[in-house]
């Protein structure tokens, strides 16, 4: 079978401009002639690329104009050097200068660092160059890169310029003498596992070469460049350490998610570039999801806590008690066997390898080298081959209407598509569900293309699995290589094994004529290995990890590679530039939202600027000042001592009551089957660029708009300038300007407060706001298929998510319909989240209603001062000025135009309120309610004078109704209720109301406090149940 040789084109300007941003760094520097070798230190037999010392103010001045010439932040000077000890001793003190070249996936990062390898050489004279790799899949795509290139380069460069060979650094120390001895360009690919430790046998002994030196010698007396691939692994002391062991000339850093702070940045291709210059492939998504969760699988587990000390994780897991499957949380620690600790076997050996408890970096990792963030789960539910059956049917589909497309535009291209399942037994085992499904997928819809509907499933599928030998049978078998690196040396040896056969194979997969459309790989070839033919990938996985989207979409990024035809033989090899055709296809087992959201998220994380938005170089923050002689008078003490009175709560349950009411209402609720709903997208990222550019007179903004996105939309193409006035949307005909808003115009110090910035905008600098705009339409819905399986214990799982007795739990469910009884069989899972919600509501009510506060003897503890400081920092769109004479601050923080307003009403000076003094409740202050409500933290504590000239004291809560029913969320209206309780108890006025209501210091209406109090409910003797834990009985339904 024939390859498709890829043709590379020379003439790409991006990749141009990476290649100059490293060789300009050094401008000005002499040439080495080829003839001349240095002599080292210690011996004359080694030729180093120069023994020259570089000026630091040199290469920052080169820095410095490479930075402004490709649109980066300039430096004030180099980043701080890689200093410190070596892994050869204590008194080995070495320093390199470091450099990074950020590009992203898909867009010739290896071919980009392979040719400014040569440039070096051609334009100073270098010769000796090691390139580090962090794993086995990324050492053979770097092999793979080196012999597809070198014809190519070889036209482009003079003659010695390009090695005939790279050196493949395997443990074979001779290859260290031979790289320092040789007076022509030499290239060493190495890991970074085989020179981080000591015991590495770099740092040995060994008579395989003489001249008495250790191997590492050879290469430190030769100042390597360094070129770092994927330099994000390299970050860790230990692997900084191992670098600077090397005795580097200078370093530069490859990849596409360097880091938010990469030293010394020459280039920056940024996911957005290359989404808007189409250099890649654009990113369409297929979500699957279940509407409605079906029953837990038997190996299902959860991550709900990580802990610290000890470092553990809390997870909820299926045991085998007394011969059924019992949901329990147990502790993992690091190395225990979820087999082990649940006796269930469907576990199989999964152990938890690694736990992080850093702060929004938590995760557990597991042998199969998948990691879990907290509150995630594996593909949990038992229509789990309904959602695969989706997945594999939508890549099926895809993968004939992509061939479709490219065959009706006169393209000859093989379309592939690539299929990650996260076990080999899912494709190879006793019950290879996954293949079973393709095959039985790929039966049926084969008829729709000209291509398949002769071909049986068997011949267009292929698998690359590890496979280690038995070493007494000799009988080879297919494993799971995880991410982690933490394997075996055999296991190490299995995956290189399974690399090299995927690398030799890559050209091959190009050529239509081979059957293989579909492959089928083990996770871990997210790294590593790429197609610029996979138009499809689709992740059938059961675990979600983080930094996984992004890893997956990298195998498909390329631009497509197509083959020659009679009529044009010269287009073999070549780039498909169509880029309405140039669509990745990433079928998801979430729903496109979350799959974009998240994918997005780490776009954003991975990012040089990881908030995505140019910052001002004065950031306006204003320090609210305690005014003391407001906070020490006798108004202030009145006030607090009245709203310090401290309350306790008793709350009665009328049961019959409660199990009527919750009856009637899960009645009244809708049951829905479970169903696969599947959504598709375009993954689209918009930038807005606004600047102030004038105030006018009348208290108006004029603010440049200007929109770029990754579909190839421009800054410069897509400008306008618009007139604002305060409290109005940017733009009313555009769907994202009209949720954006002009909140203040600051005609004093010519600043204009925008909802979407939290510091305002300053004139004529501009400020960027970016987000996922792209939009999902549901394509097909269909009920799920579910086995039946073991049933949860409903009682034991309601009464610990809701604080009810299990009698009457037990009450409730024989009282409802025998159809929504009927549900709990069907679909345990998703009628138990149902159950548990709608009772929590019921509960929620019955407590606002019933719940009696009574005022304690005391005012409990006086943290006044805590809780009032001398000042406070808030951004300057959240503070109003407050009145001199009424507000302890002179200024206060509010969290909405409601409140804004309402502080302009409490500031009148000589208004119907006759306000004397108010303050805004500090956040820590809370009036205690019931746990499944959750504490109450009130809005404004204001002192005032009546006709009379009596002093009240009042609360308001400020909404933007005066309609309970109208609130957004219920417990805001139970909070209300509840604190018109504590506060009555304590003898003050308390109200809600909104920003338009002029007598807001009027008391409650009649029917308002009638309401609130429930004066007509009767309230049973015996309490039925309280807040305090229950002990939990066995019981067996």
């Amino acid at each position: 079978m024939s390859k498709v040789k890829i043709k590379f084109d020379e003439n790409q300007e991006y990749q141009i401009k990476a290649v100059n941003a490293v060789v300009d760094l050094f401008d000005g520097l002499s040439r080495t002639d080829d003839d001349l070798s240095f002599e080292s230190i210690t011996s004359a037999d080694v030729v180093a690329n120069t023994d020259e010392v570089f000026e630091e103010y040199w290469l920052a001045d080169n820095l410095a104009q490479i930075q402004r010439r490709n649109g980066i932040d300039v430096q004030s000077g180099l980043s701080a050097q890689n200093s410190g000890d070596t892994l050869t001793g204590e008194f080995d003190f070495y320093s390199y200068p470091e450099f990074t070249v950020n590009m992203e996936t898909g867009t010739g990062k290896t071919y980009v660092y392979l040719r400014t390898i040569y440039s070096l050489r051609e334009k100073y004279g270098f010769r000796k160059f090691i390139v580090v790799v962090p794993s086995v899949a990324i050492y053979e795509g770097a092999v793979a890169t080196f012999n597809a290139t070198r014809t190519h380069f070889h036209k482009l460069f003079p003659q010695g310029t390009i090695p005939n060979n790279i050196i493949e650094y395997d443990g074979n120390v001779k290859a260290c003498k031979d790289f320092a001895q040789s007076n022509s360009v030499q290239i060493m690919l190495m890991t970074i596992d085989s020179f981080n430790k000591a015991s590495n046998v770099l740092f040995k002994e060994t008579d395989k070469i003489m001249g008495g030196k250790l191997p590492i010698e050879f290469i430190q007396e030769t100042r390597p460049v360094l070129i770092l691939d994927e330099v994000q692994n390299y970050q860790t002391d230990t692997a900084r350490r191992a670098l600077r062991t090397l005795h580097p000339l200078f370093s530069v850093g490859y990849s596409a998610t360097p880091g938010t702070n990469p030293p010394n940045l020459l280039y920056n291709l940024t996911p957005f570039d290359a989404m808007q210059m189409n250099l890649v492939k654009k990113i369409e998504i297929f979500g699957s999801e279940e509407d409605t969760a079906a029953s837990e699988k038997e190996d299902y587990f959860k991550i709900e806590r990580i802990n610290k000390k000890p470092l553990s994780v809390d997870m909820l897991v299926n045991c085998k008690i007394e011969g059924s499957l019992k949901s329990q949380t147990l502790t993992f620690k690091p190395n225990d066997s979820l087999k082990s600790k649940t006796k269930n076997n469907s576990y199989l050996d999964l152990t938890v390898t690694d736990i992080s408890a850093i702060k929004d970096n938590e995760y557990v990792e597991f042998s199969n080298g998948f990691r879990y963030g907290l509150d995630e789960s594996s593909c949990a539910s038992l229509s789990r081959e309904s959602i695969f059956r989706e997945m594999i049917h939508n890549t099926i589909e895809a993968h004939i209407e992509r061939e479709g497309l490219l065959n009706a535009a006169g393209y000859k291209a093989k379309v592939l598509s690539l299929f990650f399942v996260d076990r080999v037994s899912s494709y190879n085992g006793e019950d290879p569900i996954i293949k079973r499904i393709f095959d039985e997928e790929f039966n049926k819809m084969k008829l729709a293309s000209s291509h398949f509907k002769d071909m049986n499933a068997e011949d267009v599928r292929t698998a690359y699995f590890a496979k280690k030998r038995d070493k007494k049978t000799g009988e080879e078998t297919e494993i799971d290589i995880g991410e982690s690196g933490k394997i075996a040396t055999d296991e190490k040896e299995a995956e290189k094994a399974a690399y090299q056969l995927i690398m030799q194979d890559k050209e091959k997969l190009l050529d239509t004529r081979e059957p293989h459309h579909f492959i089928f790989a083990h996770s871990a070839l997210r790294e590593g290995w790429d197609n610029p033919n996979v138009f499809q990938i689709c992740s059938l996985r059961e675990i979600k990890s983080e930094g996984t989207r992004r890893q997956a979409i990298g195998r498909g990024l390329r631009l497509p590679v197509q083959e020659g035809t009679e009529k044009h033989p010269e287009f073999a090899g070549t780039r498909i530039t169509d880029h309405e055709l140039n669509k990745l296809v990433i079928v998801a087992s979430e729903s496109f939202e979350k799959y974009a959201k998240s994918l997005y998220e780490e776009y954003r994380k991975d990012g040089i600027n990881a908030d995505n938005m140019t910052k001002p170089g004065n950031y306006r923050r204003n320090v609210p000042v305690k005014r003391t002689a407001k906070f020490d008078s006798p108004e202030f003490d009145s006030l607090w001592t009245k709203m310090n009175q401290k309350t306790t709560y008793n709350i009665r349950i009328n049961t019959e009551e409660l199990i009527k009411e919750a009856v009637e209402k899960v009645n009244r609720a809708a049951f829905k089957p479970a169903q696969i709903v599947t959504t598709k997208g375009q993954y689209v990222t918009t930038k807005y660029r606004f600047t102030l550019k004038n105030i006018s007179k009348t208290g108006s903004a004029t603010l440049l708009v200007e929109i770029s996105d990754s579909n190839g939309r421009k800054f410069e193409n897509n400008r306008s300038e618009k007139e604002i006035a305060a409290g109005k949307a940017v733009d009313k005909t555009d769907a994202v300007l009209a949720k954006i808003k002009v909140q203040s115009v600051n005609t004093e110090d010519e600043t204009v407060s925008v909802n979407i910035f939290k510091e305002p905008l300053e004139k004529d600098v501009p400020r960027e706001f970016e987000f996922q705009s792209g939009q999902a339409l549901t394509v097909n819905s269909k009920d799920a298929e579910y086995p039946d399986v073991p049933k949860p214990n409903l009682l034991a799982r309601v009464s610990s998510e809701v604080p009810l007795t299990r009698a009457t739990i037990l009450n409730i469910f024989k009282g409802i319909k025998q159809t929504h009884q009927m549900e709990f069989l069907r679909n345990p899972e998703a009628f138990i989240a149902q159950f548990v919600q709608i009772l929590s509501e019921v509960v929620k009510d019955h407590i606002a209603k019933y719940i009696e506060y009574t005022p304690t003897s005391s005012s409990g503890e006086d943290d006044r001062n805590e809780l009032f400081p001398d000042s406070k920092t808030f951004p300057a769109s959240e503070l109003e000025v407050a009145n001199i004479d009424q507000s302890i601050y002179n200024k206060i923080q509010v969290d909405s135009n409601v409140e804004k307003n309402f502080v302009k009403r409490l500031n009148e000076i000589g208004a119907p309120g006759n306000v004397q003094l108010y303050f805004k409740f500090p956040s820590q202050y809370k009036v205690k309610l019931p746990k499944i409500i959750g504490n109450y933290n009130p809005d404004w504590a204001i002192l005032r004078t009546d006709g009379a000239n009596q002093q009240l004291e009042i609360v308001r809560e400020t909404k933007g109704t005066e309609d309970i029913n109208a609130l957004p969320h219920s417990n805001e209206a139970r909070k209300i209720i509840c604190g018109y309780k504590h506060f009555a108890a304590v003898g003050v006025d308390y109200r809600f109301v909104d920003d338009k209501d002029e007598k807001w210091f009027e008391k409650s209406p009649v029917d308002l406090q009638r309401r609130l109090l429930e004066d007509e409910y009767k309230i049973p003797q015996q309490p039925e149940w309280s807040m305090a834990a229950e002990p939990r009985a066995p019981y067996k339904a």
